[in-house]
């Protein structure tokens, strides 16, 4: 037979792919009561709630948005504990790095470094880390402070014949 985490794992899964969250977080639940100090169970529901998260995302609901990645990044904070504490290191590793892609997709790019950097501190060549690093790196060149505008006021701002002259010398 299948271990009951197992089987209760796959059940997560299909529930997942099927779109039914609720379910798949419920039994995420029943493996983290099962097996309290494992580290994997609060981490897989933080997947389930980052996908929520993204979802509502792309149905333009900024607030879903916020709950269900704040919901992600404590659950995985709490799969770190217990990771931490069950020296766990491939569990530490990969739970910092899904927890930035959590704050990335939040706009946090700054907290995203941080866990990345830890991450890469105990295993320097890890692809997914080097690639997000990447992406948190590119998102705190984008946040930092940028000119400003050249026309602050629309008052100032061209004519159209002034604006349409310019455009048929550029071309």
């Amino acid at each position: 037979g299948v271990a009951p985490d197992v089987a209760r794992l796959y059940r997560a899964a299909i529930l997942t792919g099927l779109g039914d969250y609720p379910g798949a977080l419920f039994v995420h639940q029943e493996r983290a009561a099962a097996s309290p100090l494992d580290p994997r169970p609060p981490a897989d529901a933080a997947r389930v709630r980052h996908r929520m998260a993204l979802e509502a995302q792309d149905a333009y609901d900024g607030q879903g948005f916020s709950e269900q990645i704040a919901q992600a990044i404590r659950l995985f904070d709490k799969g770190l504990t217990l990771a931490i504490n069950a020296r766990d290191r491939e569990q530490v590793i990969t739970i910092l790095v899904e927890r930035a892609r959590c704050y990335l997709d939040a706009h946090d790019a700054a907290a995203a470094r941080r866990d990345l950097l830890l991450a890469l501190r105990e295993q320097p060549r890890h692809v997914e880390a080097q690639a997000a690093m990447i992406a948190a790196d590119r998102a705190l060149e984008t946040d930092a402070p940028r000119a400003k505008p050249l026309f602050d006021d629309p008052e100032h701002l061209p004519d159209d014949s002034t604006t349409s002259t310019a455009f048929a010398v550029a071309q």
